[in-house]
């Protein structure tokens, strides 16, 4: 998840941070500042790959998913009326938008779980259609109220005005899901994978070198310890010479 990701990324930072105050060698720091530069950009990286899933999300929230509802049930009521009046000829136009709308929508949920730029051509072809019927219903009423003014619907007119706005929107949302996938793709590609190989080295190496540190600070801490015994030794072996002196002179 996000945030398993970020709390690793944050806890990677930490104990960096401690290795840069543990090492002085300039060779090992130069391998920490490395890793930390390039965990620099991964995060900022990850940060742009998340900004851009939670906007692809709000789109498919905000504009895809009320402007399909809008659509499929206004389309479906239009259907309805339309075939209580008897009206064939539109009952079929409708039947013929309704039919592209859903078909795009299928292929609109195909992009979004494959990033298949055929999937998206073909859901903005289907959709063409659907808007194409709506204009053309919008057309039709507009003629028979001029042939009949007792046939003005003003409820039909503005139905059929918004199903023209929710086309439109999402039309151009689907345009705005594939920008968003494209440039979810370059991050992905040029910074993510990019970087990522080369943040694993960097961090093979920072390794690599803590465990050396460590090895020559065990090391010196022994040969350390060895020398303080060695003169706690020779401090004693005075003492005890000192005394005998001491006693000498006393008796």
């Amino acid at each position: 998840s996000i945030a398993a990701c970020e709390a690793a990324q944050q806890v990677l930072d930490t104990d960096l941070d401690r290795a840069v105050k543990l090492m002085v060698d300039p060779a090992r720091a130069a391998e920490i500042a490395k890793a930390r530069e390039l965990l620099g950009s991964y995060r900022a990286a990850f940060a742009d790959l998340v900004t851009n899933h939670k906007a692809r999300t709000a789109l498919e929230t905000e504009v895809l998913n009320p402007q399909s509802t809008l659509i499929a049930d206004g389309l479906q009521s239009m259907l309805a009326q339309a075939k209580t009046q008897g009206d064939m000829n539109t009952a079929f136009n409708i039947s013929t938008g309704l039919k592209a709308f859903f078909e795009g929508t299928s292929l609109v949920n195909g992009f979004l779980l494959t990033a298949d730029p055929a999937k998206a051509a073909g859901a903005r072809k289907a959709l063409a259609v659907t808007a194409a019927q709506i204009q053309r219903m919008d057309k039709d009423q507009l003629e028979m109220e001029k042939l009949d003014a007792t046939l003005k619907d003003e409820a039909k007119t503005k139905l059929i005005g918004e199903l023209r706005a929710a086309a439109a929107a999402y039309l151009a949302g689907i345009d705005r899901v594939v920008a968003s996938i494209q440039s979810r793709d370059q991050i992905l590609a040029e910074r993510i994978n990019r970087v990522a190989p080369e943040f694993t080295a960097a961090l093979g190496r920072v390794k690599s070198a803590v465990h050396g540190f460590q090895t020559e600070l065990e090391t010196r801490t022994r040969a350390e310890q060895r020398r303080n015994e060695l003169v706690v030794s020779s401090i004693a072996l005075a003492g005890i010479g000192l005394g005998a002196i001491f006693a000498w002179l006393i008796s």
